[in-house]
């Protein structure tokens, strides 16, 4: 008798903690805590509207774009040269602080140039945008 007693007990217990797990309020029901409101700081201001570019605007773009790859690819090639040439020199034993310093030198001077080539483009750009939209009122 002690048995039944005791697991009769138990399925007591587990259906009356199952039953009571289902007997929630449905999901749409129940209140859920609202995150935080973002810092000001976070967010970013609205992004303005720009008009579309015309077609002969467009193209003069593209046209920079186009000289600029085509003048950045030999600066490249010279980076990714530099880079593998640091890489081997800084696994050398014994260590030749000397040329790595070299190497090191050269990628910052090539990455500068290819930095002012890009924004030296950009400043052209932004030029010719200036050009095109009408003087605001």
């Amino acid at each position: 008798m002690g048995i039944k007693l005791i697991s009769g007990t138990i399925l007591t217990t587990v259906l009356l903690g199952t039953a009571a797990a289902f007997a929630h309020a449905p999901c749409g029901e129940m209140s859920h805590p609202q995150p935080p409101q973002p810092f000001e700081y976070h967010q970013m201001p609205p992004i303005p509207q720009l008009p579309p570019m015309p077609p002969a605007v467009r193209d003069k773009v593209e046209e920079l774009l186009e000289a600029e790859q085509v003048a950045a690819m030999p600066l490249i090639l010279k980076l990714q040269q530099n880079r593998h040439a640091l890489r081997r020199a800084s696994a050398k034993q014994p260590f030749d602080e000397a040329a790595v310093t070299a190497l090191a030198k050269e990628q910052a001077q090539l990455q500068a140039e290819l930095l002012v080539s890009h924004l030296r483009t950009r400043n052209r750009i932004d030029q010719l945008m200036k050009q095109d939209r009408p003087p605001a009122k």
